[in-house]
């Protein structure tokens, strides 16, 4: 080739590349020869105060790693689900991506659309964290871990308690009492129980709440998911029961109908609602707006029979790597970075949630209820939240119209009520076939306890 050609061509790519140079710094993606992380991340509203540590980790792992950009994108809680299914169809997007457990999660999994998190940690990086991450193993593998989680209380108004004559110090511990306490709440013309239903999570929830206490593992729902059994015979429907009989005491707020659930929690506060069924995370919220000495909290209520009553439901609020990531390996070492006990510490202080790390600092929890949910972390047998088993078809599609037909007056009758979903299950399952053998994969691995996960997975 001719010198003057030579140089030609070489003045032309170096503006070829002076030009992608430009593009990408203008775009955030980071400067050449940066890996750039995609983290799609979300539930502030869960856990006011996450931009706050979501900063820090920026700041932090990007200091100690200054080959690695971290790009964080705030994801919408309503459209997470649908936003990261485009993301896996274009074959782009996230790297690290928020996600809710169990089915929620593993029904992208079942479509290809995530990579195994335990092809990448060890057996020690699992070990250090809330065993709830259980939920999230599928066919021998563990696709997801709680980077956060939140238990599911009982939160209380003390003043209301003392009212009515009630012992401040002694809430609900099974139905019964719970039945007999919102009785002498109503009649002093307080509203015992807050719920809103409009929206369908928290219909889920009342399965969550209940249901699930009536079976002893959560194999015992999958079979009926699957069809091995029915919800409509009674060790399935008969919870029920239990739901029925508070909406006729006039346990719940008479407007459940038209709130959304988080608008619901509001009521204690607000003072409209002697109890709330809520997450840990949102009770140093109440404390904050009625005040130390006036909220209780207690494990749920015992309402039924099966050996998951016993059980301290914990929801984890996951990441896991998308299969389309270019950079899986970068992606699980900055998962490893924000579960570390000093990401943990961070993330109490900024948001008064619980970090799935429990090995935090404990002398941070500053107040009296933050402590006493601490000790039940550490001592009660830990769940999976029951409500995510269901999957968010199911809970949106089967579970919301049932349960909302009870609070819209229009039945009563615990059989038919396991009827409505028993149908909606199979017509769920004649949509999603393919979705069973899947299910019958999961159900074994939901009988395994974490430790013989751990074992399978990386040798005793």
């Amino acid at each position: 080739m001719h010198s003057r050609s030579k140089s030609r061509y070489f003045v032309q790519a170096m503006l070829v590349l002076g030009i992608i140079v430009a593009l990408f710094g203008l775009s955030g993606y980071g400067a050449i020869g940066k890996t750039t992380l995609n983290w799609w991340w979300a539930n502030e509203g869960d856990a006011p105060g996450m931009h706050v540590w979501v900063d820090e980790m920026v700041a932090g792992y990007q200091a100690e790693h200054p080959d690695i950009s971290i790009n964080p994108v705030r994801q919408d809680e309503d459209t997470l689900i649908s936003a990261f299914r485009a993301a896996a169809a274009a074959g782009e997007g996230a790297d690290l991506q928020f996600t809710w457990g169990s089915l929620f999660q593993l029904e992208d999994v079942w479509a290809g659309s995530y990579a195994p998190l335990s092809d990448y940690w060890s057996r020690e990086d699992f070990e250090r964290l809330n065993p709830v991450w259980k939920i999230n193993v599928w066919d021998g593998k563990i696709w997801g871990v709680g980077m956060y989680t939140t238990a599911k209380m009982l939160v209380y108004n003390k003043e209301f308690f003392k009212k009515v004559g009630l012992d401040p110090e002694a809430p609900p511990v099974d139905s019964q009492e719970l039945l007999n306490t919102s009785k002498k709440l109503r009649e002093a013309g307080i509203t015992p129980i807050g719920t809103g239903l409009i929206d369908y999570w928290q219909c889920g929830w009342w399965y969550g709440l209940i249901g699930s206490q009536f079976t002893d593992t959560p194999a015992d729902y999958l079979k009926a998911l699957v069809g091995d059994e029915s919800f409509a015979s009674e060790e399935h429907y008969r919870w029920f029961g239990k739901l029925v009989e508070l909406f006729k005491a006039q346990a719940f707020n008479a407007d459940a109908m038209s709130l959304k659930g988080f608008q619901a929690w509001d009521l204690l506060p607000g003072g409209k609602a002697a109890m709330i069924l809520s997450q840990d995370g949102a009770v140093a919220y109440y404390v904050d707006k009625l005040g130390e000495d006036a909220v209780g909290v207690a494990k749920l209520p015992v309402m039924g029979d099966g050996e998951w009553s016993q059980v301290l439901q914990v929801e984890p609020y996951s990441y896991g790597i998308p299969s389309f990531s270019e950079h899986k390996a970068e992606a699980a070492d900055f998962l490893k970075y924000i579960t570390s006990i000093d990401s943990a510490n961070k993330f109490y202080r900024a948001c008064g949630a619980f970090p799935g790390n429990l090995s935090f600092d404990t002398s941070l929890l500053t107040i009296p209820q933050h402590r006493k949910i601490h000790r039940l972390y550490t001592s009660e047998t830990i769940g999976g939240w029951s409500e995510l088993w269901m999957g968010r078809i199911v809970e949106e599609e089967v579970y919301a119209p049932t349960v909302q037909s009870i609070f819209a007056g229009k039945e009563d009758d615990p059989k038919k009520l396991g009827e409505m979903i028993q149908s909606g299950v199979e017509r769920w399952r004649r949509h999603s076939p393919e979705k069973i053998p899947s299910l019958k994969i999961y159900m074994k691995d939901m009988a395994k306890t974490a430790e013989e996960v751990l074992d399978e997975i990386y040798g005793k």
